[in-house]
């Protein structure tokens, strides 16, 4: 079998399991580069697909640079599903491989100030996504795919539908947005009949609904919170529909609006994210309410939070802050003293 008809195999074996596009988009590239690397290990190419693959992620830990324990634990996923739905043949017991080690990092947010001194240099969607972002904790994808149907304005809440593994919740709607929300739907319910004047077909639908209701993406409900200027091409069945913002539309804002702000900290946007849950915890919240609101399958992922709240530090007492402070003798910088 050549490499393009495994990845081809790869390919429709996740579209049959109704995977996400950036899922086995993700899928077909690890098996690319398994399959690649495999050319190269000519020692290998008797030994059963448990060795190969063990091999594999050995080499992705050792090589130079290495990889996290994630993204060795992305491949093996990856590797996992080509062989058992994209070949038909599953892994068997696999021997022992080298793993990356496990390095903690700590999540970079911002303090209501901060985001406030952000939220100053951003306009239009990009802003309300962002504050939805920072007061409901949802992640970049979640927000981008929020229809009108998904914003529960007298409940105060948003329905997250087909989050990270794909699974459902519900979220915190920030109250103050809900007027700037009424002000937005009546712009859309203008677009929204604009589109349907043109004939224009409707929008994207997950498989399922696409199937069993194929003209609800032409109904109000269905229609995305934060659609796209123009219509545009749809990756997958080259229809000429409305889509929903790209995701590197906010990315750009953001790195511009925190250049613009002088922030002091590499601002993603997944820090609006990280954000929220460290408001959230420094106001008091339930760490396992959080992980609700948050989606985490773990309390492990939840708890790194603490570490990130006020009063985790407000609990440590440095040495040098025992000690008898001198006057200081230390000069105020002006700006004349470097001309001078």
């Amino acid at each position: 079998m050549t490499t393009s008809e495994f990845i081809e195999q790869v390919i429709c074996a996740a579209k049959r399991d109704h995977k996400a596009r950036k899922t086995w988009q993700c899928y077909a590239g690890w098996a690319r580069r398994y399959a690649l690397w495999l050319r190269s290990q000519s020692g290998l190419h008797a030994a059963d697909s448990e060795t190969k693959v063990s091999r594999y992620l050995a080499h992705l830990a050792t090589r130079p640079g290495g990889c996290s324990p994630k993204t060795q634990q992305q491949a093996l996923n990856a590797l996992v599903f080509a062989y058992k739905h994209g070949l038909g043949t599953p892994l068997g017991q696999m021997p022992e491989w080298v793993k990356p080690p496990q390095k903690q990092r700590l999540p970079v947010w911002l303090s209501s100030s901060e985001f406030q001194a952000l939220a100053h240099h951003l306009e239009g969607p990009c802003l309300l996504i962002a504050q939805i972002m920072f007061g409901s904790g949802l992640r970049l994808n979640e927000g981008l795919r929020l229809r009108i149907r998904d914003i529960d304005l007298s409940a105060r809440l948003i329905t997250v539908r087909g989050g990270k593994g794909d699974k459902d919740r519900t979220t915190c709607l920030p109250a103050s947005l809900i007027p700037v929300l009424q002000a937005r739907f009546q712009r859309l319910e203008a677009l929204w009949q604009a589109d349907r004047r043109q004939n224009l077909p409707g929008v994207w639908l997950p498989d399922s609904i696409a199937r069993k209701y194929p003209r609800y993406g032409e109904d109000w409900p269905w229609q995305f919170l934060f659609p796209g200027r123009q219509p545009s091409r749809d990756p997958e069945t080259g229809i000429i529909r409305r889509h929903h913002l790209h995701e590197d539309t906010l990315a750009k804002a953001l790195k511009k609006a925190a250049q613009r702000a002088r922030i002091g900290k590499r601002i993603t946007v997944h820090t609006l994210r990280h954000s929220f849950a460290t408001a959230y915890l420094e106001n008091g919240g339930s760490i396992h309410k959080l992980k609700e609101l948050l989606g985490h399958a773990h309390l492990e992922t939840t708890e790194i939070y603490t570490h990130c709240i006020r009063q985790f530090a407000s609990e440590i007492r440095s040495p040098l802050d025992s000690l008898p402070q001198p006057a200081s003798n230390v000069v105020p910088f002006t700006p004349h003293q470097r001309a001078a």
